[in-house]
């Protein structure tokens, strides 16, 4: 006990009691403070000035500090009050409890700090009021509450606390990030604009990492945020399969003749005629898909595409192309294959003089005929698939006039749908219709009715094609 607390008298009753709980009781209710030092022994100290006895929320005697308002510089009004006080948990650390009312910054840390019993230093002079209510937190915890937001920091050197501005030499930290799925092209467009707020990032594409540089916290919030989102993208292989099923009948009529040694003498004097149809013997699925909008096959074996290769030999089935495409999740994959003709087109000026001349230029211009397929895969976390497709299927269509655009047909959809992991899914229905019409003869007879039969050839087709398009998404991680 301190020498000053030889003549104070005390007053308490107490029974059967532990021997620490009738010390601590004795001691609130003398007004006097008790403290354990390291090597077991129990010390009554008075209570400093502004400071006194209270229950704390747990039921437990305790300390805090009653400051006073302090007075502003100008009309000497009350700034603000608080209340700070301490105690020990199990574990020996020291926990702090505030309570705030408008209170300035720099007042309230140093006030926490002695209660605390932490050494600090501060580089710069904190402004600012707050108001705040905390409860049995470690100084640390307060520390980072009280300065979440505001352009204040703290870091924590051989036992000193640095107070200041983030910006300070002594206050700044550096993070060296590394990805390790993901890419760093498009991490800082992800990072809030707040966060970066004060923080310098450089990019280090090589390693693909990301050099962090300024205030400890907003760099600590910056590095777990990363670590949540580096996380290994899935890609996606995207089978796709075109199909023309074609249904038509092409008219041949006309007479070949001609002079060959290697001939022998006969053979009949008209061809007659010459009628392909198209055939009946494609099997059921096909006839079904052409007149639906979508149909999910569910998981197909290899021979499915083999059985397509020989559909196609029957003249009915022509499959247009069979690429695979790639892509990252949420990333567009993009195939356009297609073809040129160009026609020509003439202007003539008249250019007015003595002797008027007449300028003719030709040019060429050019018409294509595309198969365009974009789609974009985006995959959830139940291996489902999401596919966002559009299709551009433009054909040109017979023998394009003299010096005139070539006739083309286009057929387009877009369509958005939802499959599980390799399962093939099958869009039908895109209908187009094909015509043309040839002929050659011998001049002015060929024109003649009834003599043109004999003295020419004429040929005329119209077909049908559906398209018919196998989508099989395949998620490799």
């Amino acid at each position: 006990m301190p020498i000053n607390l030889l003549g104070k008298k005390v007053t308490a009753f107490i029974a059967a009691a532990p021997f620490e709980t009738a010390l601590e009781k004795m001691a609130y209710a003398n007004e006097l403070k008790l403290n354990k030092t390291n090597d077991n022994v129990y010390i009554f100290q008075p209570l400093s000035e502004g400071e006194e006895l209270y229950i704390s929320g747990d039921n437990a005697t305790a300390v805090k500090r009653n400051n006073k308002p302090t007075m502003s510089g100008g009309n000497g009004a009350p700034q603000g009050n608080f209340n700070v006080s301490g105690r020990k948990d199990a574990a020996g650390q020291k926990l702090i409890s505030v309570d705030a009312l408008n209170t300035p910054i720099l007042d309230l840390i140093k006030s926490t700090s002695i209660e605390a019993g932490v050494n600090y230093f501060i580089y710069s002079d904190i402004k600012g009021n707050i108001t705040t209510h905390l409860n049995n937190i470690s100084y640390d915890n307060f520390l980072t509450a009280l300065l979440q937001g505001t352009e204040y920091t703290f870091k924590k050197d051989a036992g000193v606390y640095l107070l200041g501005e983030r910006k300070l030499e002594g206050l700044r930290a550096t993070r060296i990030v590394q990805l390790q799925h993901r890419s760093i092209d498009t991490i800082q467009v992800m990072i809030p604009s707040e966060w970066k707020r004060g923080v310098e990032i450089k990019e280090f594409r090589e390693q693909n990492t990301l050099l962090l540089s300024g205030s400890a916290p907003q760099i600590n919030e910056i590095e777990n945020y990363i670590k949540q989102i580096d996380r290994v993208v899935p890609m996606v292989l995207i089978e796709v399969t075109l199909v023309d099923v074609r249904k038509g009948k092409a008219v041949k009529t006309g007479i070949s003749a001609g002079v060959d040694a290697t001939k022998k003498p006969g053979g009949t004097v008209l061809s007659g005629l010459d009628y392909t149809f198209g055939s009946r013997s494609i099997n059921d699925l096909l006839s079904r898909i052409g007149s639906n909008s979508s149909v999910n096959l569910g998981r197909v074996t290899p021979n499915f595409y083999v059985t397509l290769s020989a559909l196609e030999t029957s003249n009915n089935v022509e499959i247009r192309s069979v690429p695979k495409l790639s892509t990252l999740n949420g990333h567009k994959a993009t195939l356009s294959i297609g073809s040129s003709r160009y026609y020509s087109q003439s202007t003539q000026n008249v250019i007015p003089s003595l002797n008027a001349q007449t300028v003719v230029t030709q040019q060429f211009t050019e018409v294509n005929a595309n198969l365009e397929i974009d789609i974009r895969p985006i995959v959830s976390g139940d291996d489902q698939v999401t596919l966002n497709i559009g299709v551009n299927i433009s054909d040109f269509i017979g023998n394009p006039p003299l010096n005139a655009p070539p006739p083309k047909s286009t057929s387009k959809f877009t369509s958005i749908i939802r499959a599980k992991n390799e399962d093939m899914i099958v869009l039908g229905g895109l209908e187009r219709t094909e015509s043309s019409e040839t002929g050659s003869g011998i001049p002015l007879l060929s024109r003649i009715p009834i003599l043109k039969w004999l003295f020419s050839s004429r040929e005329k087709s119209n077909s049908k094609v559906v398209t018919l398009v196998f989508i099989k998404p395949t998620i490799m991680y």
